[in-house]
């Protein structure tokens, strides 16, 4: 009886450490994370002042934006793909 009580711990086990290594395989990395830059703070990542920068994103409303509670953020990765193509 204790044989079989180890048998079904060690399965248990092993069925375990699949699963988690099945998941820490499918996450994300970091570096895949978009980073959401608030509109206020876009201006010094592109090395423009504010000025310039509101004139840009209201020249442009399809600019990649994220609205959360009323706060406008910015994929960082997307807006710089977006701001080379468009600054041509």
């Amino acid at each position: 009886m204790n044989a079989i009580g180890i048998i079904v711990g060690l399965l248990l086990l092993a069925f375990f450490i699949a699963s988690g290594w099945k998941s820490f395989k499918s996450k994300k990395s970091f570096s895949d994370q978009q980073e959401l830059i608030e509109r206020t703070h876009l201006h010094r990542y592109f090395h423009l002042n504010e000025a310039d920068m509101n004139e840009l994103l209201n020249d442009n409303p399809t600019a990649p934006k994220i609205v959360i509670d009323g706060t406008t953020y910015y994929p960082l990765t997307k807006f710089q793909k977006w701001f080379a193509s468009n600054n041509k």
